[in-house]
């Protein structure tokens, strides 16, 4: 049987619906929470526990497949959720007091940020005191992140995937390691263009776990190790890819050997622009 073409319009249009029912069905997902903005996208089934208050901004994208993710407050607890934020598959956010999370803030896979010391309470019925978690725009948290309570993260810094983060990680700083420790360049922070880079490749990261309904991916990942992309996954991750992106792509990026080698040649279309 032959392979389907690069450029039918049936897997378009199989793509706009699948993204129609994902967008119909997120607000119902979300029903829990106190208030919404518009154009939230969930997939999977994420559990919503609010005895609280939960506010999620407009353009929120919450995965919860194949790792459920929790949002949980307490009968104080406030979750607060700026525009245009980003959460993984397998993220844990629970609040007692207030956990902010900022405009543009991009959450991995498996995330935990609590406001309490839930794991030093020996009676669980008992109320636990909390501190406030902000994180502020534009940050990057990486995969399986821990936020402790306290915890404050500057607007654009880079957490590094398995750190733990307790006390103040300053603007535009990147840290790692448990518990995370801040590391930077002649000024304080990446080069400007490695900042753009690692913005993109998160990007991309991204889409290739919805595409392929997966957990976040490793840079290294590829086609051996991410089932179905196949020459039809590699039109479904093109056409995703240019819907979120904005920019016509060479029909060879979905022959890509690995994320990163798909963010090099998104990177030089993109220059090319």
């Amino acid at each position: 049987m032959p392979e389907p073409s690069t450029s039918s319009p049936v897997h378009r249009a199989v793509r706009r619906l699948s993204l129609a029912v994902s967008r119909a069905l997120s607000p119902v997902r979300l029903r829990s929470v106190t208030s919404l903005g518009r154009r939230p996208r969930v997939r999977g089934v994420p559990v919503v526990k609010n005895e609280g208050r939960i506010a999620i901004g407009d353009d929120f994208w919450l995965d919860s497949e194949p790792v459920r993710s929790h949002l949980v407050t307490g009968w104080s607890g406030f979750i607060e959720v700026g525009h245009g934020v980003s959460i993984g598959a397998g993220a844990a956010i629970s609040s007692e007091l207030h956990v902010r999370i900022g405009d543009g803030a991009r959450l991995g896979g498996s995330v935990m940020i609590m406001d309490t010391d839930f794991h030093d309470r020996r009676d669980f019925s008992a109320p636990a005191p909390g501190v406030p978690v902000v994180i502020e725009e534009a940050a990057r948290l990486g995969r399986g992140v821990t936020v402790l309570k306290g915890a404050h993260i500057g607007r654009g810094a880079w957490i590094a995937p398995g750190s733990v983060v307790s006390g103040s990680v300053p603007a535009g700083a990147c840290a790692r390691g448990v518990p995370a420790r801040v590391f930077a360049g002649a000024a304080g922070s990446p080069p400007a263009a490695s900042r753009k880079e690692a913005d993109l490749l998160e990007r991309i990261r991204a889409v290739v776990a919805e595409t392929f309904h997966v957990p976040w991916p490793d840079p290294s990942d590829g086609p051996t190790q991410i089932a179905g992309w196949d020459s039809l996954g590699g039109l479904r991750l093109l056409l995703a890819l240019e819907e979120e992106l904005g920019v016509v792509l060479p029909d060879t990026v979905g022959q890509a050997g690995s994320v990163l080698e798909l963010r090099d040649v998104v990177a030089g279309r993109l220059r090319e622009e």
